[in-house]
């Protein structure tokens, strides 16, 4: 508890001027105060844990504790240094799985505010590997797949493309734009039924989805009665799958 109260109170000063020291106050500790309450069996004296305590003491202050490593990446990002702050969250959330503040900043920063789909992608892959589980980033991994896809479709890889919007309609299947992109990928497959079952399911999520109207205009007058039940997209309600 000494220890950690010393560590407390010079938590402004420089690591290495807290770890000589921590270090020097732990080499100046009577052996007493630095050994556990247990004997070795026998009842012979205490078994000193000192060099234990000074490992860990100088291991904790070099490393820095979880909390201070996450406001450093933070400052990064507030700084404008968003790929440095993005690399110290990453850093982080594998030194420390739990903290999901590292999980979150790194996706925020390489999924969405660069958009950045192989960084993203090695985030979560990484992220399911260390947790298990994207359920709490399930809607990062919809977006950035669904960004890879579209990406596909203008280079002409529609099978690709689908591939992926499966896996982005599984993560994020309330998402209409993703819908929208699979009516886009059958739409240059040519299969008319399976364009107009994603553009109705667009529609119901989100009526006023821009793609969803523009899509529709593409396609012939015959096929806009079928499956929408009028001639005009603005006034219907279509139903879901």
């Amino acid at each position: 508890m000494a220890l950690i109260t010393i560590y407390v109170k010079q938590k402004h000063t420089s690591t290495a001027q807290r770890v000589g020291e921590m270090l020097h106050r732990a080499r100046m500790a009577p052996v007493s105060s630095l050994t556990p309450r247990l004997a070795i069996t026998g009842g012979a004296r205490p078994f000193p844990a000192r060099s234990i305590l000074l490992s860990l003491v100088a291991t904790t202050l070099i490393t820095g504790c979880p909390d201070q490593r996450l406001a450093a990446a933070r400052r990064l990002a507030a700084q404008g240094q968003p790929q440095k702050a993005a690399e110290a969250f990453v850093a982080l959330a594998k030194a420390d799985p739990a903290n999901l503040g590292a999980w979150d900043g790194a996706v925020q920063i390489w999924c969405r505010d660069l958009a950045n789909v192989g960084k993203c992608m090695s985030v979560l892959d990484l992220e399911l590997k260390l947790l298990g589980s994207l359920q709490r980033h399930r809607d990062a991994l919809s977006e950035v797949l669904e960004r890879r896809a579209r990406a596909r479709l203008a280079q002409g890889l529609v099978d690709a493309a689908l591939a992926d919007l499966d896996r982005a309609t599984k993560a994020g299947p309330n998402r209409a734009s993703v819908h929208a992109a699979r009516a886009r990928a059958h739409m240059m497959r040519g299969a008319r039924e399976d364009m107009l079952r994603a553009l109705k399911r667009a529609k119901t999520l989100d009526p006023h989805l821009a793609e969803v109207d523009a899509l529709y205009r593409l396609l012939p007058s015959e096929a806009r009665h079928d499956g929408f039940g009028g001639s005009a997209i603005d006034g219907v309600s279509p139903t879901s799958d």
